[in-house]
């Protein structure tokens, strides 16, 4: 997940739309693409549904080991038809990824000049500080609410006991790199966020390169993900940073996706919208037909992959997911959506622990949810939007150096 903020909605030759379906597209340099804010948000809300879903025994129990279980009739549909989309935590978290490389390289990409001097530590401490402050709260509940065995609980929950979760997974953590153990895991994929944002310049120079190659390269891409997902080489990178990469190359081509969007008529995106649903949750929805669903699990991050691309590319410019996204509670879910990815999990762990290891799950939704919101919400205005304006501060360093430096030189 990435504290990022919204891109510039990408140059149009006519300055907006033609058909009644795509959403609006304007020229104007610094205007944000609002649904993508609460693409953000909606998909930060999935993880949170995720990972509540896995504190029930039987459902972590089917998640985890797919092949030993029998699931019930409504296990099923929520397991293996496209239902599984309210709760794909870890499809939303790849959506994250592509936002991320599409975010990050659009101004570049669309001739801004960027001053790489002011942007890493500018980005630097928009990914680290707030993750270091949510592995101080998941260590405080930890104090709190000590994390012990419960045999009555999922077999997700007590991995969360077992595995280390003591104050020096706070300071091993903190590097983003690894470390937390089991205080705080969703931070696995800020890792990912860290390097591609060290790497973005490589990025950029690739999607620059041969433009014309652009179906080549996202073919690569594609590719090295379902290497990866198989062989688990490079400890992951050969998995997930390719697809940074497909949101790289779609802010390279805004125009022609923009074009596109324009074309689409009612059907065409009727298809579209099926097909994203279908890759996003293919995972299940086709693993489901196949002899051995682990190994196809391990691929599948390919054909979820381009479902990711797919779903930013609907939420940008299919008008009425534009309208749904754009509403105000869906974009304060946006606002505070890093929040959230952030603090969730140790609130939700918390909440199971107090209501006695296994509570039905709709009590689990009931108070985790809420509590997981407003925790968010202050966690966003105590230390997210603080930290955010540090960031900027540190970014503007580095420009008034290098301004004082030509001031200097000539004279």
């Amino acid at each position: 997940m990435r504290g990022s903020s919204s891109p510039s909605t990408p140059n149009t030759k006519h300055g907006e739309t033609v058909h009644s379906t795509a959403t609006i597209v304007r020229t104007k340099p610094g205007q944000r693409l609002k649904s993508l804010d609460g693409l953000r948000g909606v998909a930060a809300l999935v993880v949170v549904v995720y990972h509540i879903a896995l504190t029930s025994p039987s459902i972590a129990a089917l998640y985890l080991h797919p092949s030993g279980t029998s699931p019930t009739t409504v296990e099923w549909l929520f397991f293996y038809t496209p239902l599984h989309l309210v709760w794909a935590g870890r499809e939303a978290v790849v959506i994250f990824f592509v936002l991320s490389g599409f975010v990050l390289a659009l101004p570049a990409l669309q001739g801004r000049p960027t001053i790489w001097a002011s942007y890493y530590p500018r980005r630097i401490a928009r990914l680290y500080i707030p993750a270091i402050a949510s592995l101080c709260f998941a260590f405080a509940t930890v104090v709190l609410l000590p994390r012990v065995v419960n045999p009555v609980s999922s077999e997700w929950v007590n991995d969360h006991s077992t595995s280390p979760n003591g104050l020096m997974q706070v300071i091993l953590g903190s590097s983003l790199m690894g470390g937390a153990g089991g205080l705080n895991t969703p931070l696995w994929s800020l890792r990912w966020e860290v390097l591609f944002s060290l790497l973005l310049p490589l990025y950029i120079l690739v999607a620059r390169k041969w433009g014309s190659l652009i179906w080549v390269k996202a073919t690569i891409l594609i590719a090295a993900t379902v290497v990866g997902g198989q062989t688990g080489m490079l400890g992951g990178a050969l998995t997930f940073l390719p697809v940074f990469g497909l949101g790289v190359l779609m802010a390279s081509k805004t125009d022609r996706i923009a074009d596109i969007g324009k074309r689409l008529g009612a059907w065409s995106w009727a298809a579209t919208c099926a097909l994203t649903v279908l890759l996003l949750t293919s995972q299940w929805t086709l693993g489901g037909v196949v002899d051995d669903l682990e190994s196809f699990r391990a691929v599948s991050t390919g054909l979820i992959s381009i479902g990711a691309c797919l779903a930013v590319f609907t939420c940008a410019y299919f008008r009425p997911a534009v309208r749904a996204l754009e509403t105000p509670v869906v974009r304060r879910l946006g606002t505070i959506s890093f929040s959230l990815y952030l603090v969730h999990e140790p609130i939700v762990i918390g909440s199971i622990i107090a209501l006695g290891g296994n509570p039905p799950l709709w009590l689990a939704y009931a108070v985790a949810i809420p509590a997981a919101l407003a925790v968010a919400t202050a966690f966003y205005w105590l230390i997210e939007k603080p930290s955010h304006m540090l960031s900027q501060k540190m970014g503007r360093l580095p420009k008034a150096a290098l301004s004082q430096g030509r001031h200097t030189s000539r004279g």
